[in-house]
């Protein structure tokens, strides 16, 4: 794909604000809309599908998502999506930008995960399913992020926060497999730290 036509797919539109770089949409098939095209945006997309079942294209690879599962789309991930047979479908999508977890720091949590993860270096699944090892507590901490974001109670964006590192610190630690071996990691790291 040509890099004119690769940006011409990017998603523009703001997600959240400048304070709070997060936003959860309530998507419903077919009332909305019955497909939605090809797109990438430099946020972190995680699906919760409350209801029925639909088609997610990740980089051009489907999969056949149903109720209960979680989607992780990375940053800059091309992805659309579309109605399946016809049902009804009813999911969330908790959209963030990674400088939510980063900020403006370089600190060890930036050079050894989040820079990597960024760079593509960790082999992550698309979807997590119910009969995924981890599924219950990934389920629950993304629940959480959901309504904490729907309630807006006091101090609701120290706990978003702190749900979200939760969410990662288990992703990485059960979940990711790292797609680079340790010399690897220690190039990245110095040319990191060189950058800085």
């Amino acid at each position: 794909m040509q890099s004119d036509e690769l940006m011409s797919l990017k998603e523009t539109g703001q997600k959240g604000d400048f304070l709070l770089p997060y936003v959860v949409n309530k998507t419903i098939m077919p009332d909305y809309y019955t497909t939605f095209p090809m797109h990438w945006h430099d946020e972190m997309e995680i699906v919760f599908v409350e209801q029925g079942e639909y088609i997610e294209s990740v980089d051009f690879e489907e999969y056949h998502v149903k109720s209960g599962d979680i989607v992780f789309i990375n940053p800059s991930m091309l992805h659309s999506f579309r109605q399946y047979e016809n049902k009804r479908t009813v999911f969330r999508s908790v959209i963030f930008n990674m400088s939510l977890l980063t900020g403006s720091t370089t600190d060890a949590c930036s050079i050894k995960y989040f820079v990597p993860f960024a760079e593509n270096n960790y082999i992550s699944p698309v979807v997590i399913s119910s009969d995924h090892p981890h599924y219950s507590q990934i389920r629950k901490i993304v629940l959480n992020m959901i309504s904490l974001y729907d309630e807006k109670g006091e101090f609701f964006e120290l706990k978003l926060k702190a749900e979200a590192y939760g969410l990662f610190y288990l992703l990485f630690k059960d979940v990711f497999v790292s797609d680079i071996n340790d010399t690897g990691i220690k190039d990245i790291t110095t040319r990191n730290i060189k950058i800085i």
